[in-house]
């Protein structure tokens, strides 16, 4: 695996397990607060004010799952990356096109046209 996959994958599982002890949190939080109000029904009730520590859990809960998003967006955008990176090596190998490389080089143009 390359190196930045590698990078991007060990960050993406390290979001996600933060993410999933947030989840954890958010629903053990909702769980003891419907045992204190029942009669509450929706999760939009139960987030609570301004600074309660049913809020601070819910934050962090929203704030794991934008992580997580984006990880998964970087984690896509570094593979695309390095798909096409390969596909572009291969692609101008096989057609015996020079590669970027050598195009900025110069290498293999013609010096003698100008002679």
């Amino acid at each position: 695996m390359h190196a930045d996959l590698a990078t991007r994958r060990r960050v993406l599982l390290l979001i996600y397990q933060r993410y999933t002890v947030a989840e954890q949190a958010w629903s053990a939080a909702q769980q003891e607060t419907k045992i204190w109000f029942p009669q509450t029904h929706h999760s939009r009730a139960i987030i609570g004010d301004p600074g309660s520590p049913i809020r601070h859990l819910y934050d962090a809960r929203e704030k794991a799952i934008l992580q997580l998003e984006v990880a998964r967006l970087k984690l896509k955008v570094a593979r695309q990356r390095l798909e096409s990176r390969s596909k572009g090596r291969d692609g101008n190998a096989a057609a015996g096109r020079p590669s970027a490389l050598t195009a900025k080089s110069g290498a293999g143009a013609d010096t003698t046209a100008g002679s």
